[in-house]
């Protein structure tokens, strides 16, 4: 959630309800599993998603992330 944090996106630990992996762990799989972030209210999520510009140009590691809006 450390890009949530960092992006300067006004989302902070307290807008977040619930965070947990989706799908069953594959021993032979590189690939992380996807995570589900539900979040306290519209506010939040609306200033996610209007700071998807930033979480991508923070570093190299956060540049695979990808936001699907549900």
């Amino acid at each position: 959630m450390s890009a949530l944090g960092n992006s300067g996106s006004g989302v902070n630990q307290e807008d977040i309800k619930k965070v947990f992996r989706l799908g069953k762990r594959n021993e032979e799989s590189e690939s992380p599993r996807p995570l589900l972030v539900q979040l306290v209210s519209w506010r939040a999520k609306n200033l996610v998603m209007a700071s998807l510009y930033k979480i991508k140009s923070l570093n190299a590691k956060f540049r695979d992330i990808t936001v699907v809006f549900n």
